[in-house]
């Protein structure tokens, strides 16, 4: 069986080190970092995903609001509200939770980049995004951040390493590569037009998955040894629970180490959230 990789665990620390640093500057001039979150519409996976932001939040000592907007709300109103919260000194951090419903998604990239740089929590910004490429001050995407935190905090070794990392969006392929490289690792990427891809995959030493696909990678996809880290947070409906794009039950027999859901990158990435909101 597959050494679990708990991202509660993980999380857990994070935490714990930004309530002291809250704690600090409560002490020093009665500061409390403030987590402002845009939810468009709702969905199985985002309100759980809420839930686990808001506890994280508590825990750290950081205040925390969400704004609940109508799937038809029209988009300058949407971008008003952002204003707003740029333009508010009590609030650190806005998540606009993504991708947006309906309509506003044509316009997604116009809203992002309508927030605050200094409050862009999860690289909302294309320049945000760029950050890892570029060695800029912006934050990294908060999930592909997750999952390099996953690999240090259980001393898992990046230099020097094979990692295939399945997925090529903005969010968390591009720039879990990118950070991958910029610690050594030789690094392939692999997407819905990969040929071969179980090959692929079967000859790394680490496998990032964050596709979107429910339980699409199972058995045929890995080896033993090997260490996956699912970055996919679904929501099955038959089950009616959370699911990740790996297919747990099929990996873990196989693999050396695995990350669950959930219960891992999403229990991280929260962490982070809150990491970068007290930065």
């Amino acid at each position: 069986m597959a050494k679990i990789l708990d991202g509660k665990e993980v999380a857990s620390k994070i935490i714990s080190e930004c309530a002291s640093k809250v704690s600090d500057m409560l002490t020093s001039d009665g500061f409390v970092p403030k987590l402002d979150v845009v939810c468009v519409g709702e969905d199985g996976s985002s309100a759980s995903y809420l839930k686990g932001i808001e506890k994280k939040a508590g825990e750290a000592g950081v205040l925390f609001d969400v704004h609940k907007c109508e799937s038809t709300i029209d988009k300058q109103d949407l971008l008003d509200l952002i204003e707003e919260l740029n333009e508010d000194d009590k609030v650190q951090g806005i998540l606009l939770m993504r991708p947006l419903p309906g309509e506003l998604k044509q316009c997604e990239n116009e809203i992002c980049e309508a927030i605050s740089a200094s409050k862009d929590i999860d690289a909302a910004r294309q320049l945000s995004v760029a950050g890892p490429y570029l060695g800029n001050n912006a934050f990294a995407p908060c999930t592909a951040e997750s999952c390099m935190a996953i690999l240090h905090h259980f001393g898992i070794e990046v230099e020097g390493k094979r990692a295939v990392v399945i997925g090529r969006s903005l969010v968390v392929g591009k720039p879990v590569a990118n950070m991958l490289q910029n610690e050594n690792a030789t690094v392939t990427v692999c997407h819905s037009k990969t040929q071969n891809m179980e090959k692929i995959t079967k000859d790394a030493d680490i496998v990032i998955v964050a596709t979107g696909t429910p339980k699409k990678f199972g058995a045929k996809y890995f080896t033993k040894g090997q260490v996956v880290i699912d970055a996919g947070i679904n929501w099955d409906p038959i089950a009616k629970k959370l699911c990740g794009d790996v297919n747990f039950d099929e990996a873990e027999s196989i693999v050396g180490a695995i990350t669950p859901v959930p219960g891992g990158v999403g229990s991280v990435t929260s962490a982070i959230l809150i990491q970068h909101t007290i930065s």
